[in-house]
């Protein structure tokens, strides 16, 4: 009993209990204006950035979802996001309506 009760105590902080994303495309809204549609797959996500498509593996977390490479750092817990590349950073990025993709 002990031991069920520690590895649910153990997924739920990774964030076990949150839907997956994989198969949705999101769209978010910075807090400087800026704009990310991010498309989850399996493992990857696909990030666009106005002009810039990027893709980055999806990496260990302990609470949402994160997705890094040497220079790109996506993190979400699928309504709130942050994207930081190259040494910029957009931060308080709110999910918002994509079309045909409602946010629920």
């Amino acid at each position: 009993m002990v031991i069920a009760v520690a590895v649910f105590a153990a997924l739920a902080c990774r964030g076990g209990g949150q839907r997956p994303l994989t198969g949705e495309s999101h769209a978010y809204r910075c807090a400087d204006g800026f704009r990310i549609v991010v498309r989850f797959e399996p493992q990857r996500a696909w990030i666009f950035e106005g002009e810039t498509l990027s893709s980055a593996p999806q990496v260990p977390t302990r609470t949402g979802a994160r997705y890094a490479t040497s220079t790109l750092v996506f993190t979400t817990d699928g309504y709130a996001a942050t994207l930081q590349r190259d040494g910029t950073q957009h931060i308080g990025c709110v999910r918002e309506r994509l079309e045909g993709n409602p946010v629920s």
